[in-house]
């Protein structure tokens, strides 16, 4: 028994020694930044960026324990006997056989998500029927496997590093819901990291370092895995950890009442990254005030502006609202009866939000991907709301409809979105199509179709030849429509497009309207 805990607590001891020495290293090296090279720091944030950063990165080490400490407690002999192992076998084989040959969540998100569901749990099914009626590959796949879990622990420990050093040179700060967003959207992250680093040197170095780092601090550990085997040492390191990961939590919740320091950089030294991560991830969003110069009193001035474009031309507004929809509502109500119309691009609220835009206007709320996720209580929202005031859309790259959740998406799987709309209101794609795609056009029709409303605010005086333009051969709207620039708007009695004036771009307030900061 005392060998085990030996080799259990040493194993916890230089793991956590090596994540705090990282986390010194990172914070000299983050010091010297290029955003914090200049400033000062007093003795007192000195000993908070160091002392408490330690005792932070301690306490992330020791809840991070926890997956080597789970595999240490499923090292047994007992699993193996009658019916136990035939037991969790069965399990295993019908945990595979439900992700092969059903529908799961693994399929929603699309992708190759299922073939990697599908292989996790044949490659476990199979290991373990093999260790199961071949002894003698127990003692083997205990050693291997004792191995790799050590040295992806390793690796994981300087990847963070690595990675954490990349982002606050990209952001200034420690990871927040930016790195979480970009789970979210891992095809486009993925793909600028690619090209912005050279990612293929960086890998085959960080691999190199953490085979070193293993061999030198674990060789002699790596082969004890069968010590990890008895119950007797698992009686008294099982409550003995759960312990310690209680404390930690505890004291990492307590160490930050000591994250008010009026330099934002010393708070985000002293922190832990990964405990940021998860705060970031259970919070939702952004702090408003330290990442965005502009006040949202000068946001809200620049969305009342371009209402006020859209009513002095007859054009729709596209909104795009995240985050802020209170004040979407504020402001729209000053409009009311005004002649606003227009479109809100995903729409993410609730249905009171949704009641109390149509009193303000004429809107019609863009219903995308998410309204496909399994998780999303925007389906139950699309459910109650009118199909006339529906328009459905994908915005691509982002938002990808299931079955295709973590690929780059497409204009094309807008079907996904249509057939989903369909079943929740009890119709037919083809009905939904031909109601949706009315919608958009009444909304922007032909400019003969529309009203002609002038209620807001001049922003600038325009001819009213210009403001009566003809539209353009593609049925879209007037090209003059969208110069904000009275210089550059045409002359009076210019009726005709010129051939090569495009249509296709947004009105002039597209995707522009109120909201909190944007989380990628």
């Amino acid at each position: 028994m005392r060998q085990s805990l030996r080799l259990v607590s040493g194993l916890y001891l230089k793991l956590s020694l090596l994540t705090i020495a990282v986390g010194f290293l990172l914070r000299i090296v983050l010091l010297f930044n290029e955003q914090t090279t200049d400033l000062g720091f007093s003795f007192g944030e000195w000993l908070q960026v160091f002392l408490l950063g330690a005792v932070n990165d301690l306490c992330a080490a020791t809840i991070g324990f926890a997956f080597l400490w789970l595999f240490s407690m499923s090292v047994s002999e007992t699993k193996y006997g009658k019916p136990w192992g035939y037991i969790i076998l069965g399990i295993l084989v019908a945990a595979f056989c439900y992700v092969t040959f059903c529908n799961t969540i693994f399929d929603e998100y699309g992708s190759v998500a299922p073939q990697i569901a599908s292989a996790v749990l044949g490659y476990w099914a199979g290991t373990f029927a093999l260790r199961l009626f071949f002894k003698g590959f127990r003692s083997y796949w205990t050693t291997v496997w004792f191995a790799l879990i050590i040295t992806l622990y390793v690796g994981a420990i300087l990847f963070n590093g690595l990675s954490e050093y990349f982002f606050w040179s990209e952001f200034g700060v420690r990871y927040n819901f930016i790195a979480v967003d970009y789970l979210v959207y891992t095809n486009e992250v993925v793909g600028n990291i690619m090209e912005s680093y050279p990612i293929v040197p960086m890998t085959l170095g960080l691999i190199l370092v953490t085979l070193v780092v293993t061999w030198y601090l674990f060789r002699r550990d790596l082969a004890l895995a069968d010590r990890l085997k008895g119950w007797r040492w698992k009686a008294v390191a099982g409550p003995a950890y759960i312990a310690a990961v209680l404390l930690a939590v505890w004291l990492l919740n307590f160490n930050t009442r000591f994250q008010d320091s009026q330099n934002v950089y010393v708070n985000e030294l002293q922190a832990n990254g990964l405990y940021k991560f998860y705060d970031a991830f259970v919070k939702n969003e952004l702090n408003y005030k330290q990442f965005y110069i502009t006040e949202p009193e000068e946001q809200a001035e620049a969305f009342r502006r371009q209402i006020d474009l859209s009513l002095q031309y007859g054009l729709p507004i596209a909104v795009h609202t995240r985050d802020a929809w209170p004040e979407t509502v504020a402001i729209m109500r000053e409009y009311r009866g005004r002649g606003v119309r227009g479109v809100f691009h995903a729409y993410s609220d609730g249905i009171e939000t949704y009641r109390k835009l149509k009193e303000c206007g004429d809107f019609v709320f863009g219903i995308g991907g998410v309204v496909t996720f399994k998780k999303s209580r925007l389906a139950e929202v699309a459910g109650e709301m009118e199909l006339r005031d529906l328009v459905l859309e994908t915005d691509c790259p982002y938002l990808t409809p299931a079955p295709h959740r973590g690929e780059r998406n497409e204009s094309a799987w807008v079907r996904y979105v249509c057939e989903k709309v369909a079943q929740i209101k009890g119709l037919t794609p083809e009905e939904v199509a031909e109601a949706t795609t009315a919608n958009a056009e009444r909304m922007f029709g032909r400019p003969q179709n529309r009203p002609a409303p002038s209620h807001g605010r001049k922003i600038f005086d325009a001819p009213e030849a210009n403001r009566q333009a003809a539209a353009p051969p593609c049925g879209g709207l007037p090209a003059t429509a969208f110069r904000a620039d009275p210089r550059e708007l045409p002359p009076e009695n210019a009726t005709e497009v010129p051939e090569n004036e495009s249509s296709d771009h947004a009105s002039p307030s597209s995707d522009n309207g109120l909201s909190r900061p944007e989380r990628a």
